[in-house]
């Protein structure tokens, strides 16, 4: 691994690190809730904290929210982490797989199970949008695919 990856993750183990003083938003809490067998797939669009800088207000108000929606009913989630196609293939399920090994320390050292939450890298393997060719995405529709979708399990 190289000296400025082994950066960016040590910058993005901190982020996730504390917490604490985070809120719960409302209306996440309420879509969460929605997910069922008949509607099992929530979207978390341009979850920019993905993008390797520090965690913001805003995105570690996600994370709690997730962890109160965990702590609070008996359902499974999955956690599939994507990518936009900027960058190779291999250089993106790796990035989504260090977030997810990320992101699951983080859950699990609040308590939440791998039984409970389990979280991998989809890579850039599967696009809401799809382009012709990479370079003929907008920023739009890359942050579109660059993001992290919460299946239900039961």
């Amino acid at each position: 691994m190289k000296m400025k990856e082994l950066a960016v993750l040590f910058i993005l183990s901190f982020a996730v690190t504390d917490l604490s003083s985070q809120t719960i938003d409302s209306t996440l809490l309420q879509e969460l809730n929605t997910l069922s067998e008949k509607d099992p797939t929530f979207t978390i669009p341009d979850f920019s904290f993905f993008k390797f800088s520090l965690m913001t207000d805003e995105q570690g108000t996600r994370l709690e929210t997730i962890l109160a929606y965990l702590s609070t009913s008996t359902v499974s989630l999955e956690m599939v982490i994507h990518t936009d196609c900027r960058g190779n293939s291999d250089y993106n399920d790796a990035v989504t797989k260090r977030k997810a090994d990320i992101m699951q320390r983080w859950f699990l050292r609040r308590g939440v199970g791998k039984d409970r939450l389990l979280i991998k890298g989809g890579g850039e393997n599967f696009p809401l949008i799809t382009c012709e060719d990479c370079s003929s995405c907008t920023d739009q529709e890359h942050d579109q695919n660059s993001r992290i979708e919460l299946i239900y399990k039961k």
